[in-house]
């Protein structure tokens, strides 16, 4: 630290020279990728200067604050310190939840299902509310995925894909979040089923795999429900007629094969009848 800065703080001039440090931030005078400079070091320094006036009560300007700390938790994310970001991020006040979002966001398919559920943890920890991030991140998941590329006909689900099923992972983990993880989960079903025009059957049933079995449950609102619960019928009916085709290949005789095909067709039928007759996908 520069005599120039110590001076400030003894006579009381700290939130000016942290207007300066948070002025030269934003007009990007310092280099983060610099072999040789002392960014990272100044950045954390001036981080926690301003956290420890907010704790003794000297005030900071909040925009210097959000400045200053915002270039700190870059620093965090490009040193890979992901532990520690929950916590500064909650140091931001009421952007806390849209910044930690963010840098949940950006893990994509880097974090599995189990380093979701501890940055979510991290996030309570720290005084941030997990229904809130967690529906944030799901969104900002979901925007991310669908601003991609349509995603091709393919055999092998591709990242975006995979993407789409993870995201429902952040708004499942917790029983108060199944209202959201509804409306979340329908619009991705409709995305497998038909409107990337690619039919992911599979994709869409591995998605339901992963719902909590209380989902199931919830009426309303009525609309969404029923929504789901004909995308259920819908994906009944695909493995009523899966098994349609296994019957055909069974090793028993021609009588009891085609029996029980015809029972099978049977029940097929009628669960599609059922499901075209409800103004399954109508326009309201």
């Amino acid at each position: 630290m520069s005599l120039s800065w110590q001076l400030s703080i003894i006579f009381d001039g700290t939130s000016s020279f942290l207007g300066t440090f948070a002025t030269e931030l934003r007009d990007a005078n310092f280099d983060p990728e610099s072999s040789y400079n002392r960014y990272p070091t100044m950045t954390r320094f001036f981080a926690h200067l301003c956290l420890y006036l907010q704790m003794i009560d000297i005030p900071v300007p909040s925009l210097v604050t959000k400045v200053i700390l915002e270039a700190y938790l870059q620093v965090l994310e490009a040193a890979g310190q992901r532990e520690l970001i929950a916590m500064y991020a909650g140091a931001l006040g009421d952007n806390a939840v849209e910044r930690y979002a963010m840098f949940l966001t950006s893990l994509e398919l880097a974090a599995d299902v189990n380093d979701r559920r501890l940055a979510l943890t991290r996030a309570r920890e720290n005084g941030l509310d997990v229904h809130k991030v967690a529906v944030v991140v799901a969104k900002r998941t979901i925007d991310r995925a669908f601003e991609s590329s349509v995603i091709p006909l393919q055999a092998t689900p591709s990242d975006v894909e995979f993407l789409l099923l993870c995201s429902i992972e952040w708004t499942a983990f917790e029983d108060g979040m199944h209202d959201t993880a509804l409306e979340q989960v329908t619009v991705i079903l409709w995305y497998f089923l038909v409107a990337s025009g690619a039919g992911r059957v599979l994709l869409a049933k591995n998605l339901v795999e992963m719902l909590p079995r209380e989902l199931p449950s919830i009426d309303q609102p009525e609309e969404r429900a029923t929504e789901y619960l004909h995308y259920r019928q819908f994906l009944t009916i695909q493995d009523s007629l899966d098994r349609v085709v296994e019957c055909q290949s069974l090793g028993v005789s021609m009588m009891n094969r085609n029996t029980r095909a015809a029972w099978l067709i049977d029940q097929a039928y009628n669960a599609v009848v059922k499901l075209f007759t409800s103004d399954w996908m109508m326009p309201d």
